[in-house]
């Protein structure tokens, strides 16, 4: 029996590694690796290693079937977290080109012009005269500059035949007045005493040829919107001229535009947000003409009662007289101011500032304009740009620190002129000053500013 079981046993043994080799058992033998196996074990966030126990995409697993399901959904979560990180992303990188565009062309073109837009016309057309006159292409005729800028503002709305009859009507009445005195026509400190005395007090005269009187009542200071912040055209001249009512701009440049038609010499002059009229005597002496309050006020009242510097005076900013281009020149500062106004930022603001320098001793106005656009240029850039600074901005976009330079040498010009802002106190006291005077004016009420008595 032992012998039968050996015998057996080898013939089986033989024939095992032939089982080895059949294809339903899995090989064993170790082999070496194929390329295949050489990927890296990459994993995102918290996956398994292995796909044991996890179902992918495509996979179903057969005893894991709420595992497909599930696991869909935070797929399909983080496929929607992924794709708003790259639409964010991908807007915050255009959007950063973009800036970067906008801030190239403000530094190679300045601020897109708004000559397309209503009513810009009407400035291009005023400047265009205004410097025709400064010229000398075209006569001076300050009261022709002034209307032409109102009007621009108001989109060549109003008529300049009716602004030249009203101007024409206070002439009448100071030529009449003239007469009646006697006095000769060429007697400048005359015609300015009579002028004054038709905005500054009540005035009559007798129609020539009847014995009616013409009562005409002094221009009254605007109490209720000295700043022309409830309407803007409360500080024109036109406006002045239809109301009787105006303030420190207006009262001064309506008695220029007289005198300039009377043919008499009277010169604009200027004190802290403040305007005069200043007039030479028989014997050369200056006095100033305070069209606002009624008052002939000396040098020395201005220096102790305007907050003037002393660098002011030396400059020439403050208390000097301007001469007739000067004047005008003015005018066209104030013709960019109100563009700006109306329209904003763009190189005709520049265009008008730069005129009135050439023409102003002391170009307050012009320099100022100037500066507010470096300023917003300035600015602006660095907003684009996200320079936090100006260090920054000279490492960062060296073109951009030139502006900023152009800026601070604006505002040292500035300074070097002696202007300053009134301090809050001196301007505090003078809003008190208002106050009063609003309250003895409701006590007086405004007499019509002219009458004819039969």
């Amino acid at each position: 029996m032992k012998i039968k079981i050996q015998i057996l046993i080898l013939i089986i043994l033989p024939a095992l590694p032939a089982f080895s080799q059949f294809s339903g058992f899995p090989d064993i033998t170790p082999r070496p690796p194929e390329p295949a196996t050489l990927k890296p074990d990459i994993r995102i966030g918290n996956e398994p290693s292995s796909s044991r126990g996890y179902s992918y995409p495509g996979i179903r697993h057969p005893h894991h079937t709420d595992t497909y399901d599930y696991d869909s959904e935070i797929l399909h979560r983080r496929n929607l977290i992924n794709r708003k990180i790259i639409e964010e992303a991908t807007a915050h990188i255009k959007e950063r080109e973009n800036a970067m565009k906008l801030a190239r062309q403000l530094l190679d073109h300045g601020f897109p012009s708004w000559a397309r837009e209503r009513g810009t016309a009407c400035f291009y057309s005023a400047f265009d005269e205004l410097c025709g006159m400064l010229h000398d292409s075209l006569p001076m005729n300050l009261g022709r500059a002034i209307f032409i800028t109102e009007n621009a503002f108001l989109e060549n709305t109003m008529n300049y035949n009716a602004f030249e009859a009203s101007l024409q009507k206070r002439i009448d009445l100071c030529n009449w007045k003239l007469n009646e005195l006697k006095k000769k026509t060429s007697d400048d400190f005359t015609k300015n005493a009579v002028l004054y005395s038709l905005m500054t007090d009540t005035f009559t005269v007798c129609l020539p040829g009847t014995e009616k009187q013409i009562i005409h009542y002094p221009v009254q200071y605007n109490l209720d919107d000295y700043r022309s912040e409830k309407n803007f055209t409360n500080h024109f001249i036109t406006t002045l001229l239809a109301t009787n009512r105006g303030q420190c701009h207006s009262m001064p440049l309506l008695y220029m535009i007289l005198a300039e038609r009377l043919g008499t010499e009277a010169y604009l002059s200027f004190a802290p947000h403040h305007s005069l009229v200043k007039i030479r005597g028989n014997n050369g002496e200056w006095y100033n003409l305070e069209i606002t309050c009624r008052y002939i006020l000396s040098d020395y009242h201005y220096m102790n009662h305007s907050f003037i510097k002393t660098e002011a005076i030396r400059s020439g900013l403050y208390l000097s007289v301007l001469d007739k281009k000067e004047t005008l020149a003015s005018i066209v500062a104030l013709l960019g101011r109100y563009y700006l106004l109306k329209y904003g930022y763009d190189p005709f603001i520049l265009k008008c500032a730069e005129e009135a320098k050439k023409y102003m001793k002391v170009p307050l106005d012009a320099l100022i304009l100037e500066a507010n656009y470096e300023t917003r240029l300035t600015m602006e850039v660095a907003r684009l740009l996200n320079i936090p600074t100006p260090q920054a901005m000279r490492e960062m976009c060296p073109e951009a620190y030139k502006h900023y330079e152009h800026m601070q040498e604006i505002y040292r010009k500035i300074d070097d002129t002696g202007y300053e802002n009134i301090p809050p106190e001196v301007y505090d006291r003078w809003l008190k000053h208002i106050e009063q005077e609003k309250e003895k004016e409701k006590r007086h009420p405004r007499s019509p500013f002219i009458q004819i008595i039969k």
